[in-house]
This record gives C-alpha cells, sequence and structure tokens, in this order.
C-alpha cells in the first residue's frame, strides 16, 4: 500500500461524548467527502444505529463503509463461551440492520466489534464468512480490544481480511506483529491514537503522533469534530 488510507471515524458524532447537532455532523462528513476522504468507520452501536442512517444520506456508491456488529453484552478479555456474547444467528440479525441503516445491498468492511483472547469457536467469524459469499459483505475481520496484547491465532488470521487495533501511548504492542498481518495480508487499521482526546497535550503531539503513524504505511481511522481538524488530518498523512 503506497498511500495511508484515512478513515473518518464517525463515534462522537451521536452527539453523546461531544454537543454535536446531527445537522452539524452531516455538513462534517459532506465536508470530509469534499476534501477528499471516502472511507468512513462506524458501528451499529453509534447511537443505536443513528450515524450509520446520517451516513446513508452522505455517501454513495463509491464510498468505502467499515462498520461493526457489537457483542449483545461487552465481553472482558478472558470470556471464554462466545456464545453468550454472539449467539446463533446473530451477525446476520444485526447485519441486516446495518445494511437498512445504511440504505445498502452489501458492505465493504463488517467486523466484529468485540472480542475475546480465549475465543476458540470460530462460528460468529464464519458466519461473516458465509455473508461474503453471498455477496452481502466484501471483507471481514475483527477489532481489537484495548490491552489485547498479543497475536492473534493463525486458524483466525486466515478467515479475515482487517483488523481494527488501538494504537496510542498506553498501546503499542501492535508494532511487534505489524510485519506479521501484512505478511499475512491482513490490512491493518489504527484507531484511538488519542484516547478520545484523554493525551492530548497540544497541536505539536497531534502532529508528531499522526507523523509516526504515517511512517507505519497501515490504515488509521480518526474522529474529527472541526473542519480544521480534517484539513490538518489530510495534510499530515497524505501530504
Amino acid at each position: 500500500m503506497s498511500e495511508i488510507n484515512l478513515f473518518y471515524g464517525t463515534w462522537e458524532l451521536d452527539g453523546i461524548l461531544k454537543d454535536i447537532k446531527e445537522g452539524e455532523a452531516i455538513e462534517l462528513l459532506k465536508y470530509a467527502k469534499e476534501q477528499g476522504i471516502n472511507s468512513f468507520d462506524t458501528a451499529l452501536v453509534y447511537g443505536n444505529g443513528k450515524v450509520e442512517r446520517m451516513l446513508a444520506s452522505v455517501i454513495d456508491d463509491k464510498d468505502i463503509v467499515l462498520t461493526k456488529i457489537p457483542a449483545k453484552i461487552k465481553p472482558s478479555l478472558d470470556e471464554e463461551d462466545i456464545d453468550d456474547f454472539y449467539p446463533e444467528g446473530y451477525i446476520e440479525e444485526k447485519l441486516s440492520e446495518s445494511l437498512r441503516n445504511l440504505k445498502r445491498k452489501s458492505i465493504n468492511i463488517v467486523l466484529l466489534h468485540n472480542f475475546s483472547r480465549k475465543w476458540t469457536n470460530l462460528r460468529p467469524i464464519n458466519d461473516l464468512v458465509k455473508l461474503k459469499k453471498q455477496g452481502l459483505i466484501d471483507k471481514i475481520g475483527i477489532s481489537i480490544p484495548n490491552n489485547f496484547n498479543e497475536r492473534l491465532p493463525q486458524n483466525v488470521v486466515d478467515l479475515i481480511d482487517y483488523i481494527e487495533v488501538p494504537y496510542n501511548v498506553e498501546n503499542t504492542w501492535i508494532l511487534s506483529d505489524i510485519d506479521y498481518y501484512k505478511e499475512n495480508n491482513i490490512q491493518i487499521i489504527l484507531r484511538s491514537l488519542f484516547l478520545q482526546g484523554k493525551v492530548i497535550t497540544d497541536n505539536n503531539f497531534i502532529i508528531d503522533t499522526l507523523l509516526k503513524v504515517k511512517k507505519l504505511n497501515v490504515n488509521v481511522t480518526i474522529g474529527m469534530t472541526k473542519k480544521s481538524q480534517i484539513d490538518q488530518n489530510i495534510e499530515i498523512l497524505r501530504g
């Protein structure tokens, strides 16, 4: 991959973390598109589908959408029984909701929103594989939790196309495995660069972080709640 792909992270656009009205959020998404961003990272749980529906009012068929299927309840890193969190038939049910929200016949990238390092039952991933074969999904993968801190087993890696992982001052463990995932043709998306703003000291810290990410030559998703943030991220990561 010769150029980093910048995903617009939409979690903050649900108006819960920050006081962003729906009209303001839609204007930000439109502005991002005008500036050349055509990849959007969302999830069914963002505003209980509200953010997916907002995206549907802005995007077109050429845009790339990544969404995530949440577990029924959020698992810990060490939960063992995956059926408690992704039961039979649940993946297809939730995908149908996202398809309706996004007003699409298929979705570019769908990830499991939650994962435990002790899960050995791969049925939910195999469910995604089946939906991919049916043409409802183009690429599949897993959103890796904070502090996961270990390599996915090979039998999981063999089934997926993407992983989304945290990369910040508290989570740097992906650095040791970037080459491994690239060798296995897994696309990496970095997230949570600034821990929802909690670690930002000044703009120089933001710039330094983005420059470090750029050198890794992987994808990145960043939440943007101001036009100036969109402009700066594009300038640094694509400049």
